[in-house]
């Protein structure tokens, strides 16, 4: 694993605010990079047996189109988005397949910090994701490449006309920039039980198929919440936000009672529970299950009880700030 201050590129991970589920169908999402990195520096490994299979992809598209066929396999560090050896949902994927295209940039002479730069290797990550998980939004590989919060959606070819499934559909990400509103706080959560994503879209993909018309109410409501928060985002109103969030939060469990599909675990319940106690709110990050959670808040104190209250129901603060530089160069240790 490559020493941090051996790195020459880094990533951040992400967490998803809102639009979970729904972006899948052509909502409007937030989502915010998180201050847990990826560092990638150079290794003499002579294969790719340790690297996911999205991040090796990203590799070789990278290293094409940079034309630098000779470019040695990444060596990553991704142990801040991981807790042991238990992956926390904060997109490592994501943002290892990002740091890779970033390294090849990187080496070919182009600056990190250039929007233009920015929008290849987000293009580069994000074929390189679809063509392992093509079910798979890309949020999380525009957080890793652009940073800071994003409002996206997911657009299919030819949204008049389209014949394949939504959840398996060839699509596209639009993405905007988005300014972090003054008085909004967001608090990232650890539930201590990871999860597999794309087995629970699986699952709930099944349920549409099969109930088909309570599946669109379901996600009807679900958009028009996804929607109404990002406008409040983008209006910098936090109560807004905190208020949709809220609902999408309920919309949710409605959901997962429905289709049987356990987005709301245990602990999940009882941290939205305690959360509710102090005036705040919180949400699985992402498709539930498990993973991470985020708490909404305006009260800073409010939010600090809570913090004191994580172990009770079973979760862990995690120390993450959101709304951070996406992927950069790393500067090098000399000396």
């Amino acid at each position: 694993m490559v020493k941090r201050d051996n790195a020459t590129v880094s990533a951040p991970g992400k967490v998803l605010l809102l639009g979970e589920y729904a972006v899948l169908e052509g909502a409007v999402a937030l989502v915010s990079s998180v201050s847990r990195r990826v560092f990638v520096g150079t290794s003499n490994l002579s294969a790719a047996h340790n690297l996911a299979p999205e991040v090796r992809e990203a590799h070789i598209l990278a290293r094409s189109a940079y034309g630098l066929p000779d470019l040695a396999w990444p060596e990553l560090d991704v142990a801040s988005l991981y807790s042991g050896d238990q992956k926390l949902g904060l997109g490592s994927s994501a943002a290892a397949a990002v740091a890779a295209a970033g390294r090849s940039a990187q080496a070919a002479g182009a600056n990190l910090a250039d929007a233009d730069v920015k929008e290849r290797l987000f293009d580069l990550a994000f074929a390189a994701h679809r063509a392992v998980a093509p079910q798979g939004s890309g949020a999380d590989v525009a957080a890793s490449a652009f940073g800071g919060t994003l409002r996206v959606r997911r657009t299919l070819p030819s949204e008049s006309a389209v014949t394949e499934s939504p959840h398996t559909a060839t699509a596209r990400l639009e993405v905007e920039a988005l300014a972090w509103p003054t008085d909004l706080g967001v608090g990232v959560v650890w539930t201590g039980t990871p999860v597999r994503t794309s087995s629970m879209v699986e699952a709930l993909s099944r349920y549409a198929s099969a109930e088909h018309a309570a599946y669109a109410a379901l996600m009807a409501n679900l958009k028009e919440l996804a929607w109404q928060g990002a406008q409040s985002f983008y209006a910098g109103q936090s109560a807004g936000v905190i208020e949709a969030v809220r609902g999408y939060g309920e919309g949710l469990r409605a959901l997962g009672q429905a289709a049987q599909l356990p987005i709301y675990t245990e602990r999940l319940n009882a941290l939205a529970r305690a959360a509710a106690e102090l005036g705040l709110v919180a949400k699985p990050s992402g498709a539930g299950g498990g993973d991470v959670a985020v708490v909404f808040y305006q009260d800073k104190q409010a939010f600090e009880r809570l913090r004191t209250r994580l172990n009770e129901v079973g979760c862990q603060y995690l120390d993450a700030e959101v709304h951070v530089e996406g992927v950069r160069s790393e500067p090098q240790a000399h000396g």
